[in-house]
């Protein structure tokens, strides 16, 4: 984002078209204009728009973390794709994983009775075949029991 709209920007070619530019290509739409190598300086005065940027820039990291956390909470991942490329290759990857998913059950060692309900708890998810990768959810909230 900031690199595309920078703070000053020194370019040898005219951002934008004055009205003695526009009138110029009315007049004469078929000439070759002739211009003399220049050097324009175009610095970004929207303060208000930048500061919206950042604001943004700032929520889109935090929303990131965010997320980031809760992938790993809930056993799954978080992708970012920068190309078409990578997202195609990234959900053959997700489609794979999807293609081999299974139900793990069990039984608690301490009962839900036994307990005040919102209790968290962790779970280990280990295979045993060796080389076997799993990813699962890194626990659980127990639920409410009403009597």
């Amino acid at each position: 984002m900031w690199k595309s709209q920078p703070l000053i920007q020194i370019t040898g070619k005219k951002p934008y078209k004055s009205a003695s530019d526009i009138a110029a290509e009315i007049l004469h739409p078929n000439a070759q204009p002739y211009y003399k190598p220049k050097i324009y300086i175009t610095i970004d005065t929207d303060i208000q728009m930048r500061l919206r940027r950042a604001a943004y820039l700032k929520a889109m990291k935090e929303g990131e973390k965010w997320l980031t956390t809760f992938a790993s909470e809930t056993g799954g991942t978080i992708t970012a794709p920068a190309s078409i490329e990578e997202m195609n290759k990234q959900a053959e990857a997700i489609a794979a994983t999807i293609d081999s998913q299974y139900v793990v059950t069990y039984k608690p060692r301490k009962p839900f009775s036994a307990e005040i309900g919102g209790e968290y708890r962790r779970l280990d998810v280990v295979p045993r075949r060796v080389g076997l990768v799993v990813s699962s959810r890194r626990g659980y909230v127990a639920p409410v029991i009403s009597r």
